[in-house]
């Protein structure tokens, strides 16, 4: 069961013991897997009266089959091997998908974050095309200016020269009178 929304601990199965029967010659046969005794008592190839002990029985502790209940041992702790095997499975299931779940999120946060990187370094090269226009319009502007001065300065060059002309001839022609 879960506790507060976190899963039980899961405990692990005592490790797998190996077991032995005794043949009908009284022969000591194995060590034989629990899986192995399992599926051949699941298959109902062990007789009811099978001597079987395991590899924690001391060596001429035999109980018959039939005596060890409904469900052996090595049933039971094969089952709760399994149970373990599949639960196991299935918390790592659960944590690859919330780890899955988890990347995506960042990765969605992390496509949010370059959008917004990318929306911020539009405004700024925006921001950057217009001060170098105005910049331009202000080099314009005083490029301009300077023009302007530099005809003004020609144009006072070019009226200081004809006064001096007109004054001349104005002055030749009064000597030209009086002569």
């Amino acid at each position: 069961g879960e506790l507060g929304g976190l899963p039980a601990p899961l405990l692990a199965p005592p490790p797998p013991k190996e077991w032995f029967y005794r043949d009908l010659e009284g022969v000591v046969q194995g060590p034989f897997t629990e899986e192995q005794i399992s599926e051949w008592h699941r298959s109902k190839y062990l007789p009811a009266n099978l001597p079987m002990r395991s590899s924690d029985d001391p060596p001429d502790s035999y109980t018959p089959l039939s005596e060890m209940g409904s469900q052996p041992p090595f049933v039971a702790a094969h089952l709760a091997r399994q149970k373990y095997a599949a639960e196991l499975e299935k918390r790592q299931a659960a944590q690859a998908a919330q780890q899955a779940e988890q990347e995506k999120a960042s990765l969605a946060e992390a496509q949010r974050q370059a959008e917004a990187d990318a929306r911020a370094a539009a405004q700024v090269a925006a921001e950057v095309a217009r001060v170098r226009q105005v910049e331009l319009a202000q080099v314009r502007l005083s490029e301009a200016a300077k023009a302007r001065a530099e005809v003004q300065r020609v144009v006072a060059q070019q009226q200081e020269w004809h006064a001096a002309q007109l004054a001349r001839f104005k002055a030749q022609e009064a000597a030209a009178a009086e002569a």
